[in-house]
């Protein structure tokens, strides 16, 4: 069962084009604050409680709420002069993901056994 933890991340990734034509209707700061408060209750859930079950329905919600992601970088491209744009989007995009996996992953390689330890920083922040 435990390869269905990222599974179910990943199912909610794939579905998130439904989540991302959201923003055309609602306007992308909506939908960018409502990712970003979603993805911190998602985070809270999985930091805090200790069913099985919700955990895989609380990594699908964060899969589905990704499209934030996308809606920052749009946000992002209109808002900086076009020189700046790349540049931006690709701080953007990588911030969210490659930071927090190089954090996880020299932890682990450190020999660190337990996963909340490190997760409750961003928690707090």
């Amino acid at each position: 069962m435990i390869g269905l933890y990222g599974s179910a991340f990943f199912v909610g990734f794939a579905l998130t084009g439904v989540v991302l034509k959201q923003s055309d209707k609602f306007g992308r700061k909506k939908v960018l604050q409502f990712g970003l408060f979603v993805q911190i209750l998602c985070c809270y859930g999985l930091y805090f409680l200790n069913n099985q079950y919700l955990d895989y329905a609380l990594l699908f919600v964060s899969g589905l709420i990704i499209s934030k992601n996308y809606v920052c970088y749009i946000l992002i491209t209109e808002l900086v002069p076009k020189r700046l744009q790349m540049i931006m989007g690709c701080i953007c995009l990588t911030c969210d993901t490659f930071f927090p996996v190089m954090i996880n992953s020299i932890y682990f390689m450190a020999g660190g056994k337990d996963w909340k330890q490190i997760t409750i920083v961003p928690l707090v922040v």
